[in-house]
C-alpha cells in the first residue's frame, strides 16, 4: 500500500523502523523509541503546517516522505520554499525511495520557481541517490558533533580568561562582526538565493540568539584590549512536542574578526561546558569544508561525531 497518510494513520506507523538514519540515533541517552517518537512527531507536525505525508507500506513501512511549506523562508527569500523529508528503513531500495519522492512532488503540484530543500544522512544511500535521480543538487556536506561530557583541564584550551558572557551593551559590536562574516553553508552555494538575503538571514538568526541570551540561548564573547573581537551563541531544542522531557543545546553560530586568531576554541569550549551543565547535552553542526573548525571540534576529544548529512536542493521548473 502506498498512499497519503492522515494523523490517525501516522499514529499506527512504526517510526522506529523508519528512523534508521535519524541524526539522533547516535546521540547519548536516546533510545530507539525516543528516535522513533521524534520522527513520528515531526511527520505529524508537517501535516499541521499544511504539509502532506506519504507512506509506502507493502507489509511494514518501507519508506515515508513528507513535504511542507517553510513560511519564514518563503517570506524572507521571496520565493515559495518547501522542505522534503524522507524516512527510509534499511530495507528500502533506491527505486522505492525514488518512486515515493516522485509521487509526493507530483501530488504537491508546486508552482514553477518553488525551492525544495532536503537533508539526508550520509549513510542513507537509497534516499540520496533517489533524490539525485529526481533532480536534486548537492549543496553541502555537514557533520554534527555532540557530547554529554567534556574535559575540564584548565590548560587544555588557552586564553579562556578572555571569554565572558555576552552583555546587552555588546550588541552593536557583535552585530558589526556578523555583518562582515560569510558563513560557509548551502545558502551561499545556492545560485537561486541572493547572497544579501543569505547574509540577512544569518543576521536575524544571530540577533535572535542574543535576544534570548539567559533564556533559551547562551552567548559568549571574546575580549581583547577591551574590545569584543569574537562571539559565539547557541540555542536549544525542546523535544516536549515528541513527548520527551528533554532539551539540548543546538543551533550555534560564531563570528570573529580576521585577527581574532585563537578565539574560536575557548569560546566554543565554554559554550559546550555550560550546555552540559544546563541541558546535559550539546551539539554543533559544521560544513565539512570548514576544516579549521572541524579540527578544533575534534581536538576537544570528548566531542564526538554523531552524524553527517547531505544538504540538497531542487528548483521546480
Amino acid at each position: 500500500m502506498t498512499g497519503e497518510a492522515s494523523k490517525a494513520d501516522l499514529s499506527q506507523v512504526n517510526f522506529e523502523f523508519l528512523a534508521s538514519y535519524s541524526k539522533f540515533r547516535r546521540y547519548p541517552g536516546f533510545s530507539s523509541a525516543d528516535v522513533g517518537a521524534i520522527a513520528q512527531a515531526d511527520a505529524i507536525n508537517a501535516l499541521s503546517h499544511a504539509g502532506s505525508v506519504w507512506v509506502s507500506m507493502p507489509e511494514s513501512p518501507i519508506v515515508a516522505a513528507y513535504l511542507y511549506p517553510l513560511q519564514w523562508d518563503t517570506e524572507h527569500f521571496g520565493m515559495p520554499m518547501y522542505r522534503l523529508e524522507v524516512l527510509s528503513s534499511r530495507e528500502a531500495t533506491v527505486e522505492q525511495c525514488a518512486a515515493l519522492v516522485s509521487q509526493v512532488l507530483h501530488e504537491a503540484a508546486l508552482v514553477p520557481g518553488s525551492h525544495v530543500s532536503a537533508e539526508v544522512d550520509i549513510d542513507d544511500y537509497s534516499t540520496v541517490n533517489s533524490l539525485f535521480h529526481s533532480g536534486f543538487e548537492l549543496l553541502d556536506l555537514r557533520r554534527t558533533y555532540c557530547t554529554n561530557r567534556m574535559r575540564q583541564d584548565i590548560d587544555f584550551v588557552r586564553m579562556r580568561s578572555r571569554v565572558r558572557h555576552y552583555r546587552p551593551e555588546d550588541f552593536d559590536a557583535v552585530m558589526r562582526l556578523v555583518r562582515t562574516t560569510t558563513f560557509p553553508s548551502r545558502f551561499y552555494r545556492d545560485q537561486f538565493i541572493s547572497p544579501d538575503k543569505a547574509a540577512a538571514m544569518y543576521e536575524k538568526w544571530f540577533a535572535g540568539l542574543l535576544a534570548e541570551h539567559g533564556k533559551s540561548a547562551n552567548a559568549m564573547v571574546y575580549v581583547r584590549g577591551g574590545e569584543v573581537v569574537a562571539c559565539g551563541a547557541v540555542g536549544e531544542k525542546d523535544l516536549s512536542y515528541a513527548g520527551l522531557a528533554r532539551k539540548f543545546r543546538t543551533g550555534s553560530l560564531y563570528v570573529g574578526r580576521p585577527d581574532a586568531v585563537g578565539a574560536y576554541a575557548p569560546v566554543l569550549y565554554q559554550l559546550i561546558l555550560e550546555s552540559i551543565e544546563s541541558h546535559g547535552l550539546g551539539d554543533t553542526t559544521v560544513s565539512l569544508n570548514n576544516v579549521t573548525v572541524c579540527r578544533v571540534l575534534e581536538g576537544f576529544r570528548s566531542y564526538k561525531s554523531a552524524a553527517a548529512s547531505y544538504s540538497l536542493r531542487k528548483m521546480i521548473q
